[in-house]
């Protein structure tokens, strides 16, 4: 099993592998992504941290604007969303907005149920560099071309909370939504719901473990009976989800939440909000209770 790094209110905490002490104790962690075994992470809201896999680590950037929300780094760059629905990159020790991001077609009817500015839950990057933004609540933008160019794919009203890319097909997109598993084959042109088998649709992180999709379900916002479901990639549409039942608790209180589930290869873990992470090395087959007693996980990261 990869060594699991788990974003907490109070830093970084590793587990499994070589014992490591808290990175960014006292410090919240809002997001994590690797890159080229470097680690970076978004602290505070407000700074962008670049670490190796031992405690080193410094800021790299900061940003007076928006809150940072969600992360996502590639060998060619590295991509910041915000509060208020923004996107931003880092550009010669800063971190510069995506201007065209701001115009993308429909933007005006992005929006939350609460009444407030939505914002970018995840990012993601395709395997031929294309760029997939999910905005809470309002689909999935996505760029071919770096930024320069954008279009919406999904319907808004979808209530997309995370979207991932597939590593080697870059058509393959797949979106926890309010309406179950959505699925793309061709880069977002058209989206299938997948909910059969679910006890209820209503889904927030996703993950692929080698030709296996993992994702989460419960009843709602508020969670309440939440849980994992599997089912092989390239499934027929009608092919029901396998509740994921060995060594996990009946239920889940709230919801396993956007980017606290993450994959490498078959490995696959999560975490949740009462501070326990969770993993399998079979695609989500059966799992182990791996840590308990942290703060609330907000991510988690397969790091090797």
């Amino acid at each position: 099993m990869p060594t699991i790094l788990v974003g907490t209110e109070d830093g970084i905490h590793t587990v499994g592998g070589e014992p490591a002490p808290v990175r960014l104790p006292g410090h919240a962690v809002e997001s994590i992504a690797p890159e080229d075994g470097m680690i970076w992470a978004l602290v505070d809201g407000r700074e962008l941290w670049r670490g190796q896999a031992a405690v080193e680590g410094q800021v790299v950037a900061s940003s007076p604007g928006p809150r940072l929300r969600c992360l996502a780094a590639t060998g060619t760059t590295v991509l910041a969303g915000t509060a208020e629905a923004h996107l931003l990159r880092l550009e010669a020790g800063e971190l510069r907005p995506v201007e065209p991001f701001d115009q993308v077609e429909g933007r005006e009817g992005w929006y939350t149920p609460w009444g407030g500015p939505p914002d970018v839950r995840s990012v993601a990057v395709g395997a031929d560099g294309g760029l997939w933004v999910n905005v809470h609540v309002g689909g999935v933008p996505t760029s071919p071309d770096g930024g320069r160019t954008w279009r919406p794919t999904i319907d808004v009203d979808a209530d997309v909370h995370q979207v991932v890319t597939h590593p080697d097909d870059p058509g393959r997109v797949l979106a926890a939504t309010a309406r179950g598993l959505a699925d793309s084959a061709d880069a977002g042109g058209s989206w299938t719901y997948l909910t059969a088998g679910m006890h209820a649709g209503y889904c927030r992180a996703v993950a692929l473990a080698a030709d296996t999709v993992v994702v989460s379900s419960s009843t709602g916002p508020r969670g309440g009976r939440a849980t994992l479901y599997r089912r092989p990639l390239d499934a027929p549409a009608e092919a029901p989800f396998e509740r994921c039942r060995d060594g996990l608790p009946e239920w889940f209180e709230g919801n396993i939440d956007t980017a606290c589930v993450d994959a490498r290869g078959a490995a696959v873990a999560f975490g949740t909000a009462a501070g326990e992470v969770f993993a399998s090395g079979d695609a989500g087959a059966t799992w182990e209770r791996v840590a308990g007693g942290l703060p609330p996980v907000r991510c988690l990261l397969l790091a090797g």
